[in-house]
């Protein structure tokens, strides 16, 4: 019996150690002249159920500029979400809800709304928006929570700002 628990905890904890959650940057088509706002959706790619999230990204600053950000994550009164202000055309999410079980997010929901402003809306232009991964003590390591404080692998796809011909 204690050989069967010990082994149903070990493939628990391998599944856990497994688990991942991708998010997708938007990616936006537009036809303008003029300076314009766009949201830029933040997307999870799978179903999870989402405890944390803490990840910096960057975008174009020739042609984007920051205006604001909305968020469909649940605020917490200890927690945040905190979106802090961007440091040049870098910002960091931090987010982390006192529910143990998580907030459920399906495939295809948007978890948060960046809003940019096209600066520089000359066609043909692509300003691209991604995540920052390099080293910088300024900038937290990227990480994403399951339930019960299971640590999940964090994977973000780029996106971009598009202005047509």
């Amino acid at each position: 019996m204690r050989k069967v628990i010990l082994f149903c905890c070990w493939l628990f904890s391998f599944a856990l150690s497994q688990a991942q959650l991708t998010i997708d940057i938007g990616e936006i088509d537009t036809c303008t002249s003029s300076a314009i706002t766009v949201d830029v959706p933040i997307v999870a790619n799978q179903a999870v159920d989402l405890t944390a999230l803490q990840f910096t990204f960057f975008w174009d600053g020739s042609g984007l500029s920051f205006n604001s950000i909305s968020t469909s994550l649940v605020p917490d009164p200890t927690y945040g979400p905190n979106f802090g202000s961007p440091q040049g055309d870098t910002l960091t999410v931090v987010w982390s809800g006192s529910n143990i079980n998580g907030l459920s997010f399906d495939a295809g929901d948007t978890l948060f709304l960046v809003n940019f402003t096209i600066t520089n809306p000359t066609a043909g232009n692509q300003y691209d928006i991604s995540q920052y991964a390099g080293s910088n003590s300024n900038y937290p390591s990227p990480l994403a929570g399951g339930p019960f404080l299971s640590s999940l692998n964090l994977a973000v796809n780029p996106g971009y700002v598009a202005v047509a011909d």
